[in-house]
């Protein structure tokens, strides 16, 4: 579980990676949604993190601490919160503090596989 909420650090103002990164990420979709070679790309940037959160779900689940069928499609699902979550937080922080990104993140995602926050 901790490998898959291990993601916090998206949500840290201070980090110059994380400001920068941001910035590529957004500029980086608008392009994808108008060129195939841009969502390409895109693609093949979402399955790394894909693989990522399906690695850290097998071995929950070898171990297990998770009951899921398909983790996959699980770690679709998770990316998509932490990318959901990451967009709202950057883009309107006045409204989606750090502190609701962390715990959001945090609840959605233990709650999605069936744990308790």
């Amino acid at each position: 579980l901790e490998k898959v909420l291990s993601f916090d650090w998206l949500y840290d103002w201070d980090d110059p990676d994380v400001t920068v990164g941001y910035r590529l990420l957004f500029d980086f979709m608008s392009l994808a949604s108008q060129n195939q070679k841009h969502r390409a790309i895109f693609h093949d940037w979402t399955a790394g993190w894909v693989k990522l959160l399906k690695e850290a779900l097998d071995e929950g689940v070898a171990a297990g601490q998770f009951s899921i069928d398909d983790t996959e499609s699980a770690a679709k699902a998770i990316s998509a919160i932490y990318q959901g979550m990451a967009t709202r937080w950057n883009l309107d922080p006045e409204a989606h503090s750090t502190e609701w990104a962390l715990s959001s993140v945090r609840s959605v995602i233990t709650r999605f596989l069936g744990m308790s926050p």
